[in-house]
């Protein structure tokens, strides 16, 4: 779908050809003119089902984001900025399914007031319609921004190796979009998915603050 203001979303993904990158991709395309994957060396289907889906891929070729994010976050970043030239970058992860209807997200993009949208994350658990809300797990109340208009803002990225954010600290001005428009968080969406990202985040545990690993301990019984 072409508009007049463009709209460009990226991803950053490694292995997700059978877990939730058709679904992301799928919910992306009535939004956004383009997708952008940003491929770290995955071992499975993940960029030919990307390619299949119509994404521009491209892969990275350098040292894994694993522990060492902010690079590969900073690449995706200013790939689907040069995309988006005077336009709008929605960063979506590879387990993101968007909800939204594409003429609400047409306005939200034609805003002069803001310039960058939060939207909130719905942790799904146990099943794709019921999402947790406890504890920890308070995106559903607390929106945060994913749709942004990159040439706004001159950023700095934080150089965190995990969790240093999906865009650069700068001075967004954000509004929060309608309720219509949310996203649905399938990571830890089924037993499986909680116990397989719960070891690794361990494994990064000198990294983490005492309240992410609170966070990541609260997701096992």
């Amino acid at each position: 779908m072409a508009w007049t203001v463009r709209c460009i979303a990226a991803i950053l993904a490694k292995d997700e050809a059978d877990r939730y990158l058709r679904q992301t991709i799928e919910s992306l395309k009535p939004l956004c003119d383009k997708v952008l994957l940003l491929d770290d060396g995955s071992t499975d289907r993940t960029r030919e089902m990307a390619w299949d889906l119509g994404c521009d891929v491209r892969e990275r070729g350098k040292e894994a984001m694993w522990g060492n994010e902010s690079p590969a976050r900073q690449e995706l970043w200013e790939w689907g900025s040069k995309e988006a030239g005077d336009g709008w970058l929605y960063i979506a992860d590879a387990d993101h399914e968007t909800h939204a209807d594409p003429i609400t997200w047409r306005v939200m993009l034609s805003s002069w007031t803001v310039n960058a949208w939060a939207l909130p994350l719905l942790d799904l658990w146990d099943s794709p319609k019921t999402y947790r809300v406890d504890g920890f797990w308070q995106g559903y109340k607390y929106p945060r921004p994913w749709l942004f208009k990159p040439s706004a803002v001159e950023g700095i990225w934080s150089e965190r190796g995990i969790h240093c954010g999906h865009s650069p600290q700068g001075n967004w001005v954000v509004g929060q979009a309608p309720e219509s428009c949310w996203i649905g968080h399938a990571g830890w969406l089924d037993a499986k998915d909680r116990a397989t990202k719960h070891l690794r985040y361990s494994q990064k545990a000198d990294i983490l603050s005492e309240y992410e690993l609170a966070h990541l301990n609260s997701a096992l019984p």
